[in-house]
C-alpha cells in the first residue's frame, strides 16, 4: 500500500511504501513523524501520521485486472477451436457452458483482490493517532 502527503514548500503528493495496516502501527514502528524527502522540490518534510492518506494500489489492480482479462481471452479463443474442430454439437455446448463456469473463478479472484485492497485503505484512512 503507499501512503501520501502533501509537501509544504511546493504542495505536490509524496509517497512512501508502507507494510503497516493503520496509523497507530505506523506511528508505533516508525514514530509519530516522518521525515520525507519531496521528489519535486527535493525540501526534506516532516510530516505526522495523520497527515498521510492511502490510496489503491495500481499494481495490485493490473494484476488482477490482467488475471481476469487472460482467462477471459483464453476462454473465447478455446471456444472459437471447438467450433471450428467440432462445429455445434451437444458435446460442445456443454463444454462450453462449463468453459463459462470457469471464467466465475478469475472473475472471483479479481474482486477478492480488488476489495482487500479497498479495505486496507479504508481502514488506514478511517482511523487516526
Amino acid at each position: 500500500m503507499r501512503l501520501y502527503s502533501y509537501c509544504s514548500i511546493c504542495k505536490n503528493q509524496v509517497k512512501i511504501k508502507s507494510i503497516h495496516k493503520d496509523r497507530l502501527s505506523l506511528a508505533k514502528n516508525d514514530g509519530e513523524v516522518l521525515e520525507v524527502k519531496c521528489g519535486s522540490c527535493g525540501n526534506l518534510d516532516q510530516i505526522h501520521v495523520n497527515n498521510f492518506f492511502a490510496k489503491e494500489s495500481i499494481f495490485a489492480i493490473l494484476i488482477a485486472s490482467l488475471i481476469f482479462v487472460g482467462v477471459i481471452l483464453g476462454v473465447i479463443f478455446y471456444v472459437l477451436d471447438l467450433f471450428n474442430r467440432f462445429g455445434k454439437t451437444p458435446i460442445t455446448n456443454l463444454l462450453i457452458l462449463e468453459l463459462f463456469g470457469v471464467i466465475a473463478i478469475p472473475s472471483l479472484i479479481y474482486f477478492v483482490i480488488r476489495g482487500e485492497e479497498r479495505k486496507r485503505v479504508r481502514i488506514f484512512n478511517s482511523f487516526r493517532v
